[in-house]
């Protein structure tokens, strides 16, 4: 999983000398299914509207990701342990959204006065 702002270039690099495709599956914005054949082979795409994009190989199954696209920079991954911090956020009330590939979408509201940090927990079952 990655995240990225609409707009910014995303570079896809396959690093071994296996054949790969890159192969984007959107709703929103225009798919597209690249043959990658040689180590070191580069390339760069970008997603011009927010959505989640699953991203796959055809030739290997196993293979598939996401690419979260958001029209704003106040975006996050989780860490290994479920942790995620957004910065840089100005005073405002902010709906926070966690999603999930399997358990879809969570959602809170967070009221933030100006240098205030606050914490806010999803869980997914």
């Amino acid at each position: 999983m990655i995240a990225v702002q609409a707009n910014q270039v995303v570079t896809f690099l396959n690093s071994d000398p296996t054949l790969h495709n890159v192969h984007a599956v959107s709703k929103i914005n225009p798919p597209f299914n690249v043959g990658m054949a040689v180590k070191g082979q580069k390339v760069s795409r970008f997603f011009g509207k927010p959505e989640m994009v699953k991203m796959k190989c055809d030739v290997h199954s196993w293979m598939a990701s996401y690419i979260g696209v958001f029209d704003n920079p106040f975006h996050a991954v989780t860490d290994d342990a479920g942790r995620f911090t957004v910065q840089g956020l100005p005073a405002g009330t902010y709906d926070v959204e966690a999603w999930h590939e399997t358990y879809g979408v969570k959602k809170q509201s967070v009221t933030l006065a100006d240098g205030q940090h606050q914490d806010v927990e999803f869980s997914f079952p």
